[in-house]
C-alpha cells in the first residue's frame, strides 16, 4: 500500500537564502505520510548544493533539476506529473508552514469530500518572517465564489488540492505569468467546492523584489484576461457588480500607479 497521502510541490529558483527554513517547516509537520517534490528551475546560486544535502537528509525529499529555466507553471506541472499522493499541497521556497498545516488540511479534505481545493489564513511577513499583518479569506464555497471575480480568494502557497481533479484539469496554464493559480481556481471550481480553513497555518514572506511588486502592470492585465477567460471558456457568470468592478479596475490601471494600489490593497485586506 502506498503510504504517501500528500505530495507537497515546491518550485524554486535562486532561493538559497530561504530554502533550509522552508523545507524544514515541511519536514517538521505533524502529519508524516507525505513526499516533498522540489523542482529546481535551473538555479544559478548555491541552491543545487543545498538541495542535494537536504535530499540526503530525508528520503521523503525528491528533487527535479531543470537544465534550462522553464518558469513556475511548467515547474509545478513537472512536480504534479510524478506526484503519488491523493492530495497535492502547494509550498513556496521562501515561505514557512506551521507544523500542523498538512494534518489540519488533510483532515478537513477527508471530512469534506466535495471540496476540491482548500486554503488557510496566512500571515504576511517581512524578509525575516516577522509578522506584518494577518490576511483572512472567505471560508465557505458560497462566499468564495462571491469574491472570485474580485480577487484571488486563496493564498496559493497555503492550498491543498485533490490530485485527481488537479490532473484532470491539466494543472497550471504554462502560458500565464504570475496568475496561473487564479486561472487554476476557475478550472477546478467546475468539479467541486472551494473552502478555506479559518486558521492561520502559513507565513508568506514579502520582499521588495516580490513578483507582485516587480511585474505589477503585467499581473493586472493578465488577471483581467483570466476573468474573461473564465466567462468565455469556463462558462462562469459575472454579476452586474462583478462587471462594474472589472471595468473600474481596468480603467484604474491607467490612473493610479500600481505601487500605490498594491499597498492600498494589502492594507484594505488586512482590516
Amino acid at each position: 500500500m502506498n503510504s504517501i497521502q500528500i505530495s507537497v510541490i515546491m518550485p524554486t529558483y535562486n532561493a538559497m537564502k530561504w530554502l533550509d527554513k522552508a523545507v524544514d517547516s515541511i519536514l517538521q509537520q505533524t502529519f508524516h505520510q507525505f513526499e516533498l517534490i522540489i523542482i529546481d528551475d535551473a538555479s544559478i546560486d548555491d541552491s543545487p548544493r543545498i538541495l542535494l544535502a537536504l535530499q540526503q537528509k530525508d528520503s521523503r525529499i525528491k528533487v527535479i533539476t531543470n537544465q534550462v529555466n522553464q518558469g513556475v507553471s511548467i515547474s509545478r506541472n513537472q512536480g504534479i506529473s510524478i506526484a503519488q499522493g491523493q492530495y497535492i499541497a502547494c509550498m513556496d521556497s521562501d515561505d514557512w508552514s506551521y507544523p500542523s498545516r498538512l494534518e489540519q488540511q488533510i483532515d478537513f479534505m477527508r471530512k469534506n469530500p466535495s471540496v476540491v481545493i482548500c486554503g488557510t489564513f496566512i500571515e504576511i511577513c517581512d524578509e525575516n518572517l516577522e509578522k506584518l499583518n494577518n490576511r483572512i479569506y472567505p471560508c465557505t464555497d458560497r462566499d468564495i465564489r462571491r469574491k472570485l471575480f474580485r480577487y484571488s480568494p486563496f493564498a496559493h502557497p497555503s492550498t491543498m488540492c485533490r490530485a485527481d481533479v488537479l490532473k484532470k484539469v491539466g494543472g497550471y496554464d504554462k502560458e500565464l505569468v504570475a496568475v496561473e493559480d487564479y486561472d487554476l481556481y476557475f478550472k477546478m471550481g467546475k468539479y467541486g467546492k472551494f473552502a478555506n480553513i479559518a486558521k492561520t497555518l502559513h507565513k508568506l514572506r514579502f520582499s521588495a523584489q516580490s513578483l507582485s511588486q516587480v511585474k505589477g502592470r503585467l499581473i493586472e492585465t493578465t488577471t483581467l484576461n483570466v476573468r474573461m477567460k473564465a466567462v468565455n471558456d469556463y462558462h462562469y457568470q459575472m454579476t452586474y457588480a462583478d462587471r462594474a468592478y472589472f471595468y473600474l479596475q481596468k480603467f484604474s490601471m491607467y490612473l493610479i500607479p500600481y505601487r500605490i494600489k498594491f499597498y492600498l490593497f494589502n492594507w484594505l485586506r488586512s482590516l
